[in-house]
């Protein structure tokens, strides 16, 4: 059971997890020899407030943080745990090609990373309900922009530079002969003053062009990545990277499935014989830290009776124009969920999907999860259904956005309180 505690200070501290594969130090460790280093900050959700109301009592309406969901950090590589918590870690890796997500409350973000031996990649993990990109390298840049930002800063150089001059001329023009030596001094400042622009200006260009070059890299290796297909055989299948709109390559058959596959917890269940920390509920949304953090892991997606390996992200599958059945399942990781019927063992979802000619069928699967737990201090995840919904766009069309904002959560259990995203029952039984 979870030991009640009286602290304020957040006990989600970034640890190696337990299934981890790989070696992981919360210190710069050293660097061991025909290794790469992957450096990973994981940062907790936006915690959400309340509508201001009033106590019985009190003089004026305050907010108090609601009871969110759990999100607290998970970093997976190649679909398998390594980190959990929220601040800094190293991880040491082997040269190769890696994938890397984060489930935080659900999926939460992916980027693909080559490792090479002796050199060292940031990963930031920032999870939030919006569809912005939530797991990038350190000062990555969405869109490549030289000019624009340099302009800015030579032009704010410049206006200071400006103003620095005429104060100058000014000075020297009226200044009484008495006090020439003071002008002097001033001329020197006002000198030094713009040596100092001109510094922060090359310091920050600099910045600027460092940012925008490993930017390009990023993009190209992103490009590289999604236009080779994961494997040959009856389908191909393409991972199209976290800042895809597009389909870089229609195929053949001009048309196909755009799959976006992804999850999210909607509701907690706590068993009435666990402790609660109510001020780490009110923070992280559960009621204690835990030594193992759940996941969950790939899919099984098969389409027209063919299985195709991808995980949680966004896949593109060119296909015939006609129908095409689509089938999705995921197994329970609880024990007493599953009976002797295999199809207990699974939450699936089957459904017929069609394609039509110089068209994209944008298929989105959200699956609801429940996090719950037992008489133990573990909690475990359950999907329980998918919501799904399709798009039809043009084949040089844009895809809409990966991941929709976080849905209303409706209580349930009986639950009257929408602020509070959990309830407690007897589950011993």
């Amino acid at each position: 059971m979870y030991q009640t505690t009286t602290g304020s200070a957040s006990p989600s501290t970034v640890t190696a997890h337990p299934e981890s594969r790989f070696h992981v130090s919360t210190e710069p460790p050293h660097l061991t020899s025909g290794y790469g280093l992957l450096e990973v900050t994981l940062h907790d959700g936006a915690r959400r407030w309340t509508a201001p109301h009033r106590y019985p009592g009190q003089v004026g309406p305050v907010s108090s943080p609601e009871y969110p969901l759990p999100g607290i950090p998970l970093l997976l590589i190649d679909s398998r745990p390594v980190l959990q918590g929220t601040g800094k870690a190293w991880v040491q890796l082997p040269p190769g090609e890696y994938r890397c997500s984060v489930q935080a409350g659900g999926f939460a973000g992916w980027w693909p990373l080559t490792i090479e031996a002796g050199e060292a990649i940031d990963l930031q993990a920032r999870p939030s309900p919006t569809g912005e990109l939530q797991l990038a390298p350190g000062r990555f840049a969405g869109k490549i922009r030289y000019l624009r930002p340099l302009a800015s800063f030579g032009g704010l150089a410049l206006g200071l530079m400006f103003l620095l001059l005429c104060s100058f001329v000014l000075l020297i023009k009226w200044g009484l002969p008495e006090v020439r030596l003071g002008t002097l001094a001033t001329a020197i400042l006002y000198g030094a003053s713009a040596a100092a622009a001109i510094t922060l200006w090359l310091f920050m260009t600099g910045k600027h062009v460092h940012t925008m070059q490993r930017s390009a890299q990023h993009h190209e290796q992103l490009r590289r990545r999604s236009d080779e297909p994961l494997y040959g055989g009856v389908l191909d299948v393409y991972e199209l990277p976290p800042t895809a709109s597009v389909v870089p390559e229609p195929g053949p058959y001009r048309s196909g499935i755009v799959l976006d596959l992804a999850w999210e917890t909607v509701w907690q269940r706590i068993d009435t014989e666990v402790e609660i920390d109510w001020e780490a509920m009110q923070r992280d949304g559960e009621p204690g830290p835990v030594d193992r953090r759940p996941w969950i892991g790939d899919p099984t997606v098969l389409i027209d009776d063919v299985e195709i390996a991808v995980t949680w992200g966004r896949w593109w599958i060119p296909l015939p124009t006609g129908e095409h059945l689509v089938d999705v399942a995921i197994p329970h990781q609880d024990e007493r969920a599953q009976s002797e019927d295999d199809d207990d063992h699974y939450t699936t979802w089957t459904d017929t999907v069609a394609t039509e000619p110089d068209h994209l069928t944008h298929l989105q699967l959200d699956g609801l999860v429940v996090q719950y737990y037992l008489d133990e201090d573990e909690p475990v995840l359950q999907l329980s259904e998918f919501d799904a919904d399709t798009d039809t766009i043009r084949v040089d069309g844009e895809v809409g956005p990966f991941r929709a904002p976080r849905r209303e959560t409706v209580p349930v259990d009986g639950q009257t309180d929408p602020s509070y995203c959990h309830s407690i029952l007897d589950m011993t039984e």
